[in-house]
């Protein structure tokens, strides 16, 4: 009679804790059907239960982390993109500069040749009375203007 009582009595105090131990952790959904019943703290935990409130707190410190390390690879690669950017455009501006400064320089070569072509015209108009004067091909002026302007890529 003593092993019945002993057992009788672990199952009435010790079956209670059990479920009450096992509601805590894990939750007690029939809870839920009440309004408003989760605007009370302590049941509150016992709706959701104690081991889904650590996982989504977990799953969110963890996804929490897992952003800050995204973002922070986003700002260095943000950082050598730029750098990126910053050289090409150093290059831009150099063959920017390379191709005005020979803009420039045709445009003296053009203005060259077109003054050593007017002055062979002054010449010619000067010398059209002497008809028997043998004139050349090509002056050496225009020539050398042309040669100037035809080797700009040389």
């Amino acid at each position: 009679m003593r092993f019945v009582s002993l057992l009788l009595n672990a199952v009435i105090v010790g079956a209670p804790a059990i479920l009450l131990m096992v509601a805590f952790y894990e939750g007690v959904p029939v809870l839920r059907d009440f309004p408003f019943i989760d605007r009370v703290p302590v049941v509150r935990e016992l709706l959701v239960g104690r081991v889904p409130l650590q996982a989504a707190k977990a799953r969110d410190e963890g996804a929490l982390s897992e952003r800050l390390v995204w973002q922070e690879k986003q700002r260095r690669l943000d950082i050598k993109r730029d750098e990126e950017r910053l050289v090409a455009q150093a290059k831009i501006d150099a063959a920017e500069k390379a191709r005005l400064d020979a803009s420039i320089i045709n445009a003296v070569r053009y203005s060259a040749l077109e003054q050593a072509i007017e002055l062979e015209r002054e010449k010619n108009a000067a010398a059209e009375d002497d008809i028997a004067a043998c004139r050349e091909f090509m002056p050496d002026s225009v020539r050398n203007a042309l040669n100037a302007i035809g080797r700009l890529g040389n």
